[in-house]
């Protein structure tokens, strides 16, 4: 057996007691003795006067400033704590000073002075002289002090002052009568902000000072400021300010005096009380082991961490190292063997999974070594974490997004190589650089300064921006900065990921070509147009001016259509574009506004004659048969309605309108003719009228009801849902369709009413589908973009899902595109509060307003419904196939479902399954049904009769 070397009780050490054992815990008992001496100077201010009280406040002072340069110059062979004796030697000083204010102080027999100057002078060139040594002190955490030499210059100082305070005589820094002098007052100011600058100071000293003598000499320099102010306040020396700030000063010394007592004399006897318990309290398993293996002694830690140390001198190897790693290939065993120091080293525990960090160091006792101390320590988090960063250097460095790090000065201080492959830029071409290398120069300053006000708020930004790449290219970005903060609240660094969007924004642009312009004739469509014209409205109200809204329709178009066939009609409508665009000016603009129907827009024109002049232009045009390959030519006419703004309307609604109502006047009177619009036109306006007043009665008399058109999948041809259309039948006026009413509905103010309508009835029908279908039956309700307006509608469609018992899937909100125009912050917040009850949110139309790529991606949309105006000649027209491609694939990329309204033959259908869409509504599989021939169907459907052999 190994011999054991007990040296048990060469190690043995006190126990700290209790009170030294918390030396860093702030004793308030400290307060009892100044607030003691405070109690006595008070009763003796009360009842022998100021100049008692302030002899003895000051000779406390004083006795305080001897003690300290006493007791540091004694210990300081033992501490050699410069910054002490600095301190120590300097309130020696500053204590004689102290002594001359007192001694020179008006109403003490020692000196023949009339008035206080002389005792202030003393006191501000100390004060000064003790702020300066306060801020002056830390330069001796690391630097020697010539303490005899530092003697004598504080000799000098003081004999310099003393000079200066008894035969300077200016400035006063006191008037009888009148108080304290400015000077006297911007001085103590002085020496508050010293004093403040070095609180600061050493409230960053970090853990050079400990914390309780930090906590004194902090606490000591927040009296002393304290003091510093009520010496601005007095107007009479005797004053109670004055008072308050003797008080002051003596709380200041008092911590002072603390502070070195702690460090001198109470800490190194708390250091070696402490000391004792410091093996015992290492919170890591440490041993002492023998050159031959065997565990002598062990601390708690190692006792609780393996239990198995109660045996006899068990083996180190055996119970504390790594059992795949024999004892003779142990690195830790070879050095116990040697007994020779190991740097830290990380062993790994595979059984465990655990990794431990060992370190040896060798135990002398005299001059021999009585074995070797073991410390071991789990690091498995920090391994961990290291594995952790190590797969966040991967990532940054595989992303596919480009990455920049910036520090708080926005240097680039990393890139990852996706922002090289994405800019061209090498690492070391923009490290230490500003982003702003990058610039395209296509923004202006204001975007710029928009974009760091935003992250300035709210510590983020996300647009998109252009940038110029090395070679001189610029490309679009999707970019997103986030500023990073420390613990403390500052700004560290800045990140920011972005993505090159250049293809995301190609397919935007022919995306937006293919909403705002006509396949057909590549004019700009209804809905670019109605924009054009808008924007000319506002143009001729700023200006005072007037613009002229042309409606034109082909004579009899309709039966060149029927009778000589679609591609015939193609081919006249792309003939008339050319030749009506050819008429017009460069400044002219001309819109399909659909089938047949052109529109025209006129601005900067001197009168009607010029208006007139364009119009028998256009008509002239298509004078000239259109000729074909194949067939006779045709003679086409024309009839032009002619609306101007402001006269006959000062909206785009309200000019469409007058402009039609005149070109069924031209038509009335005969082809080829146009005509200006009259009041006499507005018949429609009567019917709007009875309308908006049966409207508001229709809900009370239960005039409307629901339809459900049924919703089917494409691959399993199973009803899904349905989409719920709200009608409306009315006495006088029979049936009215839903585009000619909900228009008037929002604009009257009852459309929330009719939509909860609506809602509730849609909402109990579910509940019986559910039971009659095997599917997740879901119902589809339209909400205008007016009910959006209404705050508590997230809140009425939870209360009417909770009242039919139905989850947030079981309903699915459409909108259309315009809505999302709108970024008001009600509208979001209000999509984003239904998305996140998980009820689905469908675009509805789409294709036809304004489509967009970036709404998609900000809005919580699920679903797009492809209108049933593209799906109608998508077998036929080629445009309207690629549009529908185009916005399936756009769809699943973005992860949304796909609706297709409209389907009414096989071929539709089969041409929308190969495009691989999701889900279709038309009647090729119902027309919309009433509640009970709804539920008839369900549960009478059979896939399979729909399904291709």
């Amino acid at each position: 057996m190994a011999k054991k070397t007990d040296i048990s009780g060469r190690l043995s050490l006190t126990p700290a007691s209790p009170t030294q054992a918390s030396v860093a815990t702030f004793d308030f008992r400290l307060f009892y003795m100044p607030m003691f001496l405070t109690g006595i100077l008070v009763l003796i201010n009360i009842n022998y006067g100021f100049l008692l009280f302030h002899t003895f406040a000051e000779l406390f002072s004083i006795i305080v400033g001897v003690l300290m340069f006493v007791v540091v110059w004694s210990t300081h062979h033992y501490t050699r704590n410069d910054f002490l004796l600095y301190l120590g030697i300097g309130y020696f000083w500053i204590a004689v000073l102290d002594t001359l204010h007192t001694l020179t102080y008006k109403g003490l027999p020692f000196f023949d002075i009339s008035g206080p100057n002389i005792a202030l002078q003393f006191w501000i060139y100390t004060r000064f002289l003790e702020a300066v040594l306060l801020i002056t002190a830390p330069l001796f955490f690391r630097h020697r002090l010539k303490s005899h030499l530092f003697i004598w210059v504080g000799g000098i100082i003081t004999t310099v002052v003393f000079l200066a305070s008894i035969y300077i005589e200016e400035p006063a820094l006191f008037i009888e009568g009148k108080g304290l002098t400015q000077t006297k007052i911007v001085s103590e100011y002085i020496i508050i902000g010293i004093v403040t600058i070095a609180m600061l100071i050493y409230w960053r000293t970090g853990k050079i000072l400990s914390s309780r003598v930090k906590s004194f000499m902090l606490i000591s320099m927040a009296f002393t400021i304290g003091a510093e102010l009520s010496f601005t306040q007095y107007i009479d020396v005797y004053g109670l300010s004055n008072q308050v700030g003797h008080i002051f000063k003596l709380f200041s010394f008092w911590m002072i005096y603390q502070a070195i007592i702690q460090t001198t004399l109470k800490h190194p006897f708390s250091v070696m009380s402490l000391a004792a318990d410091s093996y015992e309290a290492v919170p890591y398993p440490v041993v002492l082991v023998n050159q031959d293996g065997f565990i002598q002694q062990a601390n708690k830690q190692a006792k609780k961490d393996y239990p198995n140390l109660v045996s006899d001198t068990p083996s180190v190897h055996n119970l504390m190292h790594p059992k795949e790693i024999s004892e003779n290939e142990c690195i830790i065993c070879q050095h116990i063997q040697s007994l020779k120091t190991l740097v830290p080293t990380v062993l790994e525990f595979p059984d465990s999974k655990t990794w431990r960090l060992f370190s040896l160091s060798p135990l002398q006792i005299g001059d021999e070594t009585e074995g070797i101390i073991q410390v071991s320590t789990d690091i498995t988090r920090q391994i961990q974490a290291q594995h952790e960063l190590q797969l966040a250097g991967n990532v940054f460095d595989n992303l596919a997004e480009g990455i920049m790090v910036t520090d708080d000065q926005l240097r680039l201080i990393s890139v990852n190589p996706a922002f090289t492959s994405i800019t061209g830029y090498e690492a070391d071409d923009v490290l230490g650089k500003s982003p702003g290398i990058l610039k395209s120069g296509r923004h202006k300053p204001e975007f710029y300064q928009s974009m760091w006000n935003e992250i300035k708020k709210t510590d983020s930004w996300q647009g998109e921006i252009w940038n110029r790449r090395k070679d001189g290219s610029i490309y679009p970005e999707l970019l997103s900065i986030s500023a990073i903060r420390s613990d403390e609240g500052p700004i560290t660094n800045y990140v920011a990921a972005f993505t090159d969007i250049t293809l995301m924004k190609n397919i935007e642009d022919k995306l937006s070509h293919l909403t705002h312009h006509d396949p057909l004739t590549e004019l700009p469509n209804r809905l670019l147009f109605i924009n054009l014209l808008e924007s000319a409205i506002k143009r001729a109200k700023r200006s005072g001016k007037k613009a002229a809204l042309l409606f034109l329709d082909l004579d009899d178009f309709k039966n060149i259509n029927d009778s000589l066939g679609h591609t015939v009609g193609d081919t006249v409508l792309i003939n008339v574009a050319e030749r009506l665009r050819e008429s017009l000016r460069s400044e002219d603009m001309i819109g399909r506004h659909g089938g047949d129907e052109f529109m025209v827009l006129l601005e900067d024109f001197k009168s009607n004659e010029e208006i007139i002049s364009t119009s028998e232009k256009l008509i002239a045009a298509l004078e000239d048969p259109i000729h074909f390959h194949d067939r006779k030519p045709l003679y086409v006419g024309m009839s032009i309605g002619i609306a101007i703004c402001p006269d006959n309307g000062d909206n785009s609604e309200q000019l469409i309108k007058n402009a039609d109502s005149a070109m069924y006047q031209a038509k009335a009177t005969g082809r080829n003719q146009f005509h200006f619009h009259t009041e006499e036109l507005n018949a429609q306006a009567s019917r709007r009228l009875v309308i908006e007043t049966q409207l508001r009665q229709a809900l009370s008399n239960h005039e409307f009801s629901v339809v459900y058109q049924p919703k089917v999948n494409v691959k399993t041809y199973e009803i899904e849902g349905a989409e719920a259309l709200v009608r409306w039948h009315n006495q006088e006026l029979g049936k009215v369709p839903p585009e000619e009413f909900i228009p008037i509905a929002e604009s009257v103010g009852i459309i929330d009413e009719l939509g909860e309508f609506v809602l509730e009835e849609a909402l109990s029908q579910v509940n019986k589908w559910q039971k009659l279908s095997s599917q997740n039956m879901s119902v589809a309700v339209n909400f205008s973009p007016r009910q959006f307006m209404n705050p508590e509608l997230s809140d009425t469609i939870m209360t009417h899902l909770d009242r039919a018992n139905l989850p947030g899937e079981a309903l699915e909100i459409e909108i259309t595109e315009s809505l999302l125009l709108n970024q008001n912050e009600l509208i979001i917040d209000t999509l984003n509060q239904i998305a996140a009850q998980n009820i689905q949110i469908a675009i509805d139309d789409f294709g036809t307003g304004y489509s967009a790529l970036r709404y998609l991606k900000n809005f919580p949309i699920s679903v797009v419904k492809i209108d049933k105006s593209f799906i109608q000649d998508v077998t036929i027209k080629t445009e309207d196939a690629i549009l529908v491609k185009t916005i399936i694939l756009m769809a699943h990329g973005l992860g949304m479902g796909v609706v297709a309204e409209g389907i009414e033959t096989r071929q539709q259908l089969t041409f929308y399954q190969v495009e691989d869409g999701d889900t279709a509504q038309g009647y090729f599989f119902s027309r919309p049904l009433n509640q009970d021939e709804f539920i008839k169907t369900l549960t009478s459907w059979d896939p399979k009769k729909y399904k291709t052999v």
